[in-house]
Formats: structure tokens, sequence, C-alpha cells
């Protein structure tokens, strides 16, 4: 870092609900200096106490302008790290590398192949099997349902997929039988926007990384613990645990695709086979990323160091649990004699940093209700 851990950071892409989880994690880190690009001029992140400045810019005509912008602010603000949160940003950082006046003040893969391949549920597939890191039996919709009769190599139940996701889980169907396939590609086209997977008995775990080149420089492995009653949702209570089989297969992953920068690796054990699946890559930071710096892996932090080029060990972290918002409210429903446990709620939720940050929390409150009650989705 800079003398006196003194330097600053833009997030290019501050329109992202992905922004929150790392704001948190960025607070922890004194003497920083952080700005906030964004295409969404009322978002809840403009009234962060911890944002220098906030920086409002229309959506862009080109990806050309949205990175004249970016040099502009860099230029103007002195910045030292660009960080983006979201996979939209990070693609057109790599696609337009050569247009920064500063290419080196951010770690992404060096070429769109390694990004795409990471992000493509399919493409992962076709990877992990020329590696012979184990994965789920994975068809295009296209090869599925074609001649070649591969149909009978996944049995129901079955999973069909979207190769890339958004977010959340959603565009993820279970489908248990013949019928229903039929009735569910009724009014649906199998094209190569796709896939069908198998459905494996076990539980899921992710890990997450942070690399250099296909090295892993830290990592934390979690396991869900709390969910919500949506199917495929993300967890929203989980444990930090270890497992060195799980943290192995990721850096063969990693190392085979010569990653850099950040990702979440989501995994499934197979009860049946006793071996663990690689299900697909996020290549972004993911939705639970205060839950690794309150373990003592703080994930923004690093990669500001990974940046700068000062070097680190690899850092070490606790079991520890982890509640979200609606995990803590289910949690004290279930036993409301957790919210007599001021310890677990300080230390291991989200509560102490949107108190602390209460403008902004107010903000996304108001935001998540007009959401709500207007129908809408949660946008990037």
């Amino acid at each position: 870092m800079k003398a006196g851990n003194y330097f600053s950071i833009l997030i290019p892409d501050g329109e992202s609900y992905i922004i929150l989880g790392v704001l948190r994690c960025l607070s922890l880190i004194k003497g920083i200096r952080l700005f906030v690009l964004s295409e969404t001029r009322n978002t809840a992140v403009r009234h962060s106490r911890y944002i220098t400045e906030f920086i409002h810019h229309p959506p862009s005509d080109s990806s050309e302008a949205w990175i004249d912008r970016i040099n502009d602010v860099v230029d103007s603000r002195k910045i030292d790290v660009i960080m983006p949160v979201f996979e939209i940003s990070s693609r057109k950082l790599i696609r337009h590398r050569t247009l920064l006046r500063n290419p080196d003040c951010f770690i992404l893969p060096a070429t769109l192949e390694i990004f795409n391949t990471a992000e493509n549920k399919w493409l992962l597939a076709v990877h992990l099997a020329k590696h012979g890191i184990p994965g789920p039996t994975t068809l295009s919709a296209n090869e599925y349902f074609g001649a070649s009769g591969r149909a009978e190599k996944i049995p129901f139940p079955l999973l069909v997929k979207r190769v890339i996701g958004t977010g959340g889980g959603e565009g993820i169907t279970r489908l248990n039988s013949q019928q229903e396939l039929q009735n569910h590609f009724a009014n649906i086209v199998p094209d190569a926007s796709l896939v069908i997977q198998e459905y494996v008995e076990g539980f899921d775990l992710g890990c997450n990384v942070l690399c250099r080149n296909g090295e892993v420089l830290a990592y934390t492995i979690q396991r869900g613990t709390v969910f919500s009653p949506k199917a495929f949702t993300p967890q929203v209570g989980l444990r930090m645990i270890h497992h060195e089989k799980v943290l192995s297969q990721v850096k063969e992953l990693m190392k085979s695709l010569e990653w850099s920068g950040v990702a979440n690796v989501d995994m499934r054990y197979d009860q049946q086979k006793d071996q663990f699946l690689v299900l697909e890559i996020n290549t972004r930071f993911w939705y639970t990323v205060l839950a690794s710096a309150l373990a003592g892996v703080n994930f923004p932090e690093l990669y500001c160091r990974t940046v700068l080029n000062k070097t680190f060990q690899v850092p070490t972290y606790r079991e520890i649990a982890y509640l979200n918002n609606k995990g803590l409210t289910q949690s004290i429903i279930k036993n409301p004699g957790i919210f007599f446990n001021p310890g677990l709620i300080f230390n291991n939720t989200p509560i102490r940093f949107q108190i602390r940050d209460w403008r902004m929390t107010l903000s996304h409150l108001f935001w998540s209700i007009g959401n709500r009650l207007s129908g809408r989705k949660r946008a990037a």
C-alpha cells in the first residue's frame, strides 16, 4: 500500500447491487478515498458515508465512451485502483484494456476467452472435461434434443439452466419426468442459451478466491446453513469451513483457466460418488463477500494490494457463522433467543454496518420497498 495506507479506488459500476457488500468490506480499511461512478443517479450508494465522491454518468452510447469517462475520472481524481464489481463492467474493461491510460490499475483475466469460459456454463463444462476436473454431466440444449441420443446420459431428475445466469438462482428449473420436460419446452426453444444438467444428490458449498495468473492468493470456503424457501436461491446463512480437497480442486481449476481477479466457485458434494463437483463460476464479487471479511479475509482490500503489487501471505480465516438480514430474521423466528445474543448480531451479520451507514441503509430500504410495490425485479 501507499505510505500511511492512503490510496484511491474507483468502482466504475456503482449501479450494481453487488456494491453493497463490497462497500462494507472497504469500510474496514482506514485511509482510503473511494469514488463511485454510476449510470443510475438515484441509487442508495450515493448516500454512503464511506464514499468520497459519487459521480453520476448517464448510460454511454458506446463502451469506448464509458472508457473515456473512466480515464477522465482516473486522471482528475488520481485513482490508484479500478475495482469493477459486476460482470458487465469487467467484460468491457477486458475488451478495451488498451484504451485505458493505466491498464495496470485493475486485475482481471488476460483475455475475454478466459472470462467467457468461466462465465458460460456450457463452455465451463467443456473446459472441466478437457482438464479432468469433476463436474456434473452437462449438455447444451441443442445437443440434448438433437439426434445423437445423448439425452440418455442425463437421467431424471435434471436441471435446466441458462448458460449465463442473472444471479440469485433465477432461470434454474428442476424437471422430474419426461412429461415435465415436454411441458417445460412446449413454449421454449431449446437453443444454445440453455444447458441441461444432471441433478446431484448432496449439498452445495462455495470457494471464494483472489488469483493472479492462475495462482490462488487468498481463499475462503463456505457452506450454506440457512436457506430461503424458494429453491436454488442463494443461502441466507452460512458457515466458513476448511476443506483441503475443495481447495486443491479449485486451485487446479484456477490454474487451468489462468484466472486473474476474484471469483466465486459454486460446487456440490456428490453423496453417491463421494466427490466435489464444480457447478459454475461467478466471475465477480459475490453476495456474501462481507462474511469472508468478518472471518479474516477482506477480498476487496486484498484485491487492492494485488493491483498495487504489495505482496502478502495467504491469509487464514476463522470458521464463523454468518447471517444476512433474511437469514437473521428466519433464525430469530425459529429461535427467538438469538435476538438476545448481541455478540452474534453485531459480529456475524451486516447489522453494525447498516447502523453506521444509516443513510444508505434507509435509502436502500425505500428503494427495495418501491421495487416490491411496483413489481419490478432487482436491477443491476
